[in-house]
């Protein structure tokens, strides 16, 4: 959680060249509010169109768009042991841009 103007100046800064995805505007929006409303000057940086084994973004991805679960049941007459991992992305974000199109 971050509760003051330092942290989403830090924020900002650290994932500006590390956005795969459409929300690149989101953060756009940020940089530019941020920078008319505080008289910034943050630059706006390209999306990341590193090799994919080049940086750990698939950390993150999988932090916003998946989970890990464990489910243990004993209660029935064969308890059992369910690891699940799932990922999950939306083709259209809630800006109505494609995720797949870049």
């Amino acid at each position: 959680m971050i509760n003051d103007f330092n942290g989403i100046i830090f924020i900002t800064n650290i994932i500006n060249d590390h956005m795969r995805t459409p929300k690149i505007y989101s953060l756009y929006k940020l940089i530019d509010w941020l920078n008319n409303r505080f008289n910034l000057s943050i630059v706006k940086k390209e999306l990341d169109d590193n090799p994919i084994n080049y940086n750990c973004w698939l950390s993150g991805f999988i932090d916003d768009d998946g989970q890990f679960s464990v489910r243990i049941t004993i209660s029935s007459k064969y308890p059992k042991l369910e690891c699940k991992f799932e990922l999950c992305q939306r083709q259209i974000d809630h800006n109505n841009c494609n995720n797949y199109a870049l």
